[in-house]
């Protein structure tokens, strides 16, 4: 399924954030690698498997992180628009 993820400072969209994602079951167990989207935002995409990610965006330059989201992937959907919010600090 093709998931589509907007970063947004306030109701702007920003660019230039990796977004990044693990299964939520990976995190719960303490897994702590998370894979990221292959190309920055804003827009980016990538094609996942239906399953809870955790997901959040990261400014490459500042290392500053958004806070964590989690995402139900699937559900019968094709496709899977979702606006991640940054710190308030990136505005």
């Amino acid at each position: 399924m093709v998931v589509n993820v907007r970063t947004l400072a306030g109701s702007e969209e920003s660019r230039n954030w990796q977004v990044l994602y693990l299964p939520r079951v990976l995190e719960a167990s303490g897994v702590t690698t998370a894979d990221r989207f292959p190309q920055l935002s804003s827009p980016t995409h990538e094609t996942l498997v239906p399953g809870r990610y955790v997901m959040w965006a990261r400014d490459p330059a500042t290392n500053q992180v958004s806070e964590r989201t989690v995402v139900k992937v699937g559900e019968g959907r094709g496709e899977l628009t979702l606006d991640l919010a940054l710190p308030a600090a990136a505005r």
